[in-house]
């Protein structure tokens, strides 16, 4: 993730990024965001789908607008789904 940072406009406030395909493959991949408010409870999440983003190609993403608490962080966690052996 390129640039992550929590952006505002008119709808609220959400998470703004892009995303870098490094591998040598295209690859679907979901990035499942949870936003804290400064007490570090746990205040909102969103997944982010990001289909067939090519070999090399980065991609600009940006979550939905949330009413996120003044001073919100956020962690992104990247979900390439279950692996072959079901975990």
């Amino acid at each position: 993730m390129l640039h992550p940072a929590i952006q505002h406009d008119a709808g609220g406030a959400f998470l703004a990024a892009a995303v870098e395909n490094t591998s040598a493959s295209e690859q679907t991949i979901d990035l499942d965001i949870k936003y804290y408010d400064p007490a570090g409870r746990q205040v909102a999440n969103d997944t982010v789908h990001v289909d067939h983003l090519g070999s090399g190609e980065t991609r600009e993403i940006s979550a939905p607008a949330r009413q996120l608490p003044e001073g919100a962080s956020y962690s992104v966690y990247l979900n390439h789904g279950r692996n072959p052996y079901g975990n």
